[in-house]
């Protein structure tokens, strides 16, 4: 494959940032991609080759979002990320790409990094932070500009790039391998990424016609959820103790836990920061958070009655290998949930009615 090229990067930049019509720009996203992230991917790829377990992902998509309902516009970069086997979606990672001058760098050209999901709410803020204060700014690619800039690009090849990747890789990979212990802490990356209710819209969804399900497909999927209600319960609780550790309240941390029976309309008792109860019901699935949950009457009642002390978290894309999920908190149901009604209760109509069958045992003796 040949080299980065000047005129290809330079490219990049005249249209970094700029709005995306799949319209009439199909063919530029197509040159970039064919070029510039075709050629990320390959110098990730061949980084990895040299270096004992380590895993790479590079998604070619050229363009990203410019803001809800504002569109796509050409994204300023290309990025691939190089990781240690076993650390796929913890988020921290060597990135290597292309950065033009709109993502704020001084220069165009090539660049090596070790960095984090920052854009995303895949880490929580306070990981965030973490990795913030550990990721040094001076981090330098062998005393070098940690940038090749494209006046610069003469001087490489391939042979030269990916022998100074993997030297920066491997110089660095203690801090790495820092960043994501301390990130992620000793709890086997169980980690519950809490973000706000009031940034998801609700709305009606299609109906659809139901299916029968066989006993045994039913009997397995109420098994599963039940094991996945289980673990989100136990991510609620040590998300709810290490909060109240955050808000200097170590005191209230026992009081938090799992309560053994369905019948309180909760799943976890704890306490907010000024020592009132805070009443939890945990609804899990590994599915997106547009995905639907049921709430009991018994458990909607207990709201009702217990008011802004009743929250529900509701965690999704909950990963079975990982142990990870993310969790939005409802903390007035009513209003943040669209509620529709799916089961019947069922009267007889009379007492004296005689229209229906009666059922005898004529086994006389």
């Amino acid at each position: 494959m040949d080299f980065f090229t000047k005129d290809e990067i330079l490219y990049l930049d005249k249209y970094a940032g700029k709005p995306y019509d799949k319209a009439t720009q199909r063919n530029i996203g197509d040159e970039i991609r064919n070029t510039l992230w075709e050629k990320t991917k390959y110098w990730a790829k061949k980084t990895v080759e040299h270096l004992d377990g380590f895993d790479m992902h590079c998604r070619a998509n050229w363009h990203k979002q410019a803001g809800y309902g504002a569109g796509f516009v050409f994204r300023p970069y290309t990025w691939a990320q190089i990781y240690k086997q076993g650390d796929k979606g913890k988020h921290i990672f060597f990135t290597v790409g292309v950065e033009t001058l709109k993502t704020g760098t001084k220069i165009n050209g090539l660049r090596c990094k070790l960095d984090y999901l920052w854009f995303d709410n895949h880490l929580t803020d306070r990981q965030k932070k973490i990795a913030d204060a550990l990721i040094l700014d001076d981090i330098k690619w062998m005393n070098d500009p940690p940038s090749i800039s494209v006046d610069r690009l003469h001087e490489f090849c391939w042979d030269d790039l990916i022998t100074q990747t993997v030297t920066y890789i491997n110089c660095y990979l203690p801090i790495y391998e820092k960043v994501v212990a301390a990130v992620w802490g000793d709890v086997g990356g169980r980690i519950l990424n809490v973000i706000s209710a009031s940034s998801i819209s609700i709305k009606k969804p299609e109906k659809k016609g139901s299916s029968l399900i066989d006993r045994d497909k039913f009997k397995a999927k109420r098994d599963a959820q039940e094991v996945l209600g289980l673990q989100g319960e136990k991510l609620v609780v040590k998300w709810e103790k290490d909060f109240l550790r955050e808000q200097g309240k170590a005191d209230l941390v026992d009081e938090v836990q799992v309560l053994g029976t369905d019948g309180d309309g909760y799943d976890v008792i704890s306490r907010f920061p000024d020592g009132r109860k805070k009443f939890i019901e945990v609804k899990t699935t590994s599915g997106p958070s547009s995905t639907c949950f049921f709430l009991s009457d018994n458990e909607r009642r207990v709201a009702k009655k217990t008011g802004s002390q009743y929250q529900i978290y509701r965690l999704y894309d909950y990963c079975k290998k990982t142990g990870n999920a993310r969790c939005i908190i409802f903390e007035n149901p009513e209003k943040q949930l669209l509620l529709i009604p799916s089961d019947f209760k069922v009267y007889t109509v009379s007492e004296d009615d005689n229209s229906g069958v009666d059922f005898w045992n004529n086994d006389w003796d």
